[in-house]
């Protein structure tokens, strides 16, 4: 990590104004037979889908909606928000975007995906540590990417406000900046500048 990041990411800390407590996660099932594990839909905070989900009165709709889907631990990339008021707002825009062009990248094939997670989710689950994980948004607001950044070299950044931190070989990767604007920058500059690509078939060619 350069003086540049640990400048910027000082310089950032300064900048959070409010954070949320943090929401409450999916419960994942093991599954014996293979890698795959399974999360109840419909339950709130850090997933991939939203909180305000109709609450059905009914029992057996309320069963009904207890579908099961199934992550593989190996292919399936999160991507990591943080749980406050602002990365909420800023940030998971920016993720869904990301997902989206990960999601088109997988052209559909089985058990390949990205889903959108918060930092709460990822550091209090063990199997967080299995999953292949993008972390979006800088360190003063998102809780993983001060796990992790201080770790990965620069692959990516402009003007002191841009950074992109890929490991050579690794299946974590940071993509964040100043503000909104910039993380959106190191988000459009991960994708074009071939790093996505890159992080990807890491991902999907080497398994185990």
């Amino acid at each position: 990590m350069g003086s540049c990041v640990r400048n910027a990411v000082e310089r950032s800390s300064t900048v959070v104004l409010v954070r949320a407590i943090g929401v409450g996660s999916h419960p994942l099932v093991p599954q014996a037979a293979n890698r795959c594990f399974r999360l109840l839909a419909g339950t709130s905070g850090g997933g991939d889908r939203p909180a305000d989900r109709p609450v059905c009165r009914c029992p057996r709709e309320r069963i009904a909606l207890k579908m099961t889907r199934y992550f593989d631990l190996h292919s399936t990339v999160l991507i990591v928000v943080g749980h406050g008021l602002l990365p909420e707002e800023e940030d998971r825009p920016i993720a869904y975007e990301l997902k989206r062009l990960v999601n088109t990248r997988a052209g559909g094939a089985d058990g390949r995906a990205a889903v959108v997670v918060t930092d709460v989710w990822i550091m209090n689950n063990e199997l967080g540590d299995f999953f292949p994980a993008i972390a979006l948004g800088g360190p003063g607001v998102n809780g993983f990417t001060a796990q992790i950044y201080e770790d990965l070299p620069v692959a990516f950044t402009h003007d002191d406000r841009v950074f992109v931190q890929v490991a050579e070989g690794e299946r974590r990767a940071a993509v964040w900046g100043m503000d909104q604007a910039a993380t959106r920058e190191a988000m459009a500059a991960f994708v074009s500048e071939g790093l996505l690509e890159k992080f990807l078939d890491l991902v999907w060619t080497r398994r185990g």
